[in-house]
């Protein structure tokens, strides 16, 4: 071990540090007691509210995505029943509840309320046919669908699952 001597506290070279003294330098103790003053306070509200402003959309955004694309696994595998449907009947089916995805009844008619979109058929012939998932996300309407002669999802309003907080605050 070295003498500190001139250099002040060895390890850092602080010279205005004594031996002892790393933590115990004085800076931003307040007088007449212990504790954290109101300047303090609010730096840490405010580097809370920036975090949450970063976090918040994007969290959300990311459960809109998770949902649409919940929704969109439904669509394909409703796609894949119709062809089905189609092979038994002669024709695509023209409600949505006459798949099994959204019951198998064709009693409880086209459109079917899933937990986040309801979903729906339509222009079904013998053909063709469209079916389609929709819900309204920050008054704008999600609506993804798929046709009988595509086999992908499409999105028809890309914009409508993305969240902004300054959109939400000054529009």
């Amino acid at each position: 071990m070295s003498d500190f001597g001139n250099r002040g506290f060895w390890p850092f070279g602080f010279p205005f540090l004594k031996k002892g003294q790393l933590f115990d330098v004085g800076v931003g103790e307040v007088s007449g007691g212990n504790g954290y003053s109101l300047v303090e306070l609010m730096v840490v509200v405010a580097i809370a509210a920036i975090l949450s402003a970063v976090a918040i959309p994007a969290y959300v955004n990311y459960l809109n995505r998770i949902r649409q694309a919940d929704a969109a696994s439904q669509l394909l595998m409703a796609h894949a029943e119709q062809e089905q449907y189609k092979l038994d009947n002669g024709k695509y089916a023209d409600k949505a509840g006459c798949l099994p995805s959204f019951g198998g009844k064709c009693s409880l008619g086209n459109k079917i309320t899933g937990k986040y979109y309801t979903f729906s058929v339509s222009n079904a012939g013998s053909d063709y046919f469209v079916l389609s998932a929709e819900r309204n996300v920050y008054g704008k309407t999600d609506r993804i669908y798929v046709t009988a002669n595509t086999r992908e999802v499409q999105v028809s309003n890309s914009e409508a699952i993305k969240f902004s907080l300054v959109k939400m605050l000054f529009d």
